[in-house]
């Protein structure tokens, strides 16, 4: 068996977290979230939050969002919409052949309740052929929704 280059084994992680991901994984990731006591909408806000402001450069970027595969609803893009001049669902994001543009695609592929008293969400980014990433957020409850305790990065090219 071949052993698949970094920027594949990336690219094939962030498909499967986002828009290629398989409907019955997709339907799973959902019904966790809507089991959860917190609502996952904003839980979601929340972590894209963190990731697009690491972004800068405001002006420059258009950034494109899903969760669990599925374009990002108006209320969550209107939530994200002050950290960036362009935003839209993910859908729309363009094919990239460069190794890296100003279109940035973010996906929110889980959130989950993990074994201690908290939440465990994967976000993902790419950016092109040598851009993107897969993060780990560990997550507090917060109201109806979480904060940030601490995050890891799963994949970064």
């Amino acid at each position: 068996m071949r052993r698949l280059t970094p920027p594949i084994v990336l690219a094939l992680s962030i498909s499967l977290h986002s828009g290629g991901a398989v409907p019955q994984d997709k339907q799973q990731s959902e019904l966790t979230a809507h089991n959860l006591d917190i609502s996952y909408r904003k839980c979601a806000v929340v972590v894209l939050t963190d990731q697009i402001k690491q972004l800068g450069h405001r002006d420059r970027r258009t950034v494109y969002v899903s969760i669990f595969g599925v374009d990002a609803d108006e209320a969550t893009l209107e939530a994200l919409r002050p950290l960036v001049a362009s935003i839209r669902p993910g859908s729309q994001m363009p094919h990239l052949s460069e190794t890296a543009s100003d279109h940035w695609l973010y996906s929110v592929s889980s959130i989950h309740h993990d074994l201690a008293d908290g939440y465990t969400a994967v976000v993902n980014f790419y950016c092109g052929m040598l851009c993107g990433a897969s993060i780990e957020y560990q997550l507090k409850k917060h109201g109806d929704s979480c904060a940030v305790v601490g995050q890891r990065i799963l994949v970064q090219q």
